[in-house]
């Protein structure tokens, strides 16, 4: 069964964790809100279901030297291991420092990505939900309509780079 959840529930659902990960790299990493967008979830049929949203939140943590990235992004996927998240990805670049991981919060069941920016000057945190039931009259007017794929890992993938 699908959750339903207001836009204003989901980003209350995604702040404590978008600070959890901020906390875990460290006291000088606060993760900047970008903000959070939903759109329609496309039918198998190809036709959009618009009572029911994916949503993608975003934050960053800014000014953060390449030269600690990996480092960083290992911390958190240790973490969040000990703590029996579901890691569905993680991968470091060697070659120029940079680091991807993307895990499953186990209280919401949001994906939760963390990776280095292009440049690679912050590590971009984003939230993708799954499906989820839109209250009546949740988002108002000039909702988007562009389709939002259930494969969020591929859609984090896009975004990351």
């Amino acid at each position: 069964m699908t959750q339903t959840m207001s836009r204003d529930e989901v980003a209350d659902a995604a702040r404590p964790i978008v600070d959890y990960v901020g906390d875990v790299l460290g006291a000088d990493r606060v993760p900047v809100w970008r903000g959070i967008v939903g759109a329609p979830v496309e039918r198998p049929d190809g036709t959009l279901d618009t009572d029911v949203h994916a949503y993608t939140v975003g934050a960053q943590v800014m000014d953060v030297p390449v030269a600690e990235h990996a480092a960083l992004v290992r911390r958190l996927r240790d973490t969040v291991v000990k703590q029996h998240w579901e890691v569905r990805d993680f991968r470091v670049r060697e070659d120029t420092g940079t680091a991807f991981l993307v895990c499953v919060h186990p209280g919401t069941g949001f994906d939760v990505a963390v990776g280095s920016t292009h440049p690679a000057t912050a590590l971009a945190v984003l939230i993708e939900t799954p499906a989820i039931a839109v209250p009546p009259r949740d988002e108002g007017p000039g909702i988007p309509t562009a389709p939002h794929s259930l494969d969020s890992l591929d859609r984090i993938r896009d975004i990351l780079g």
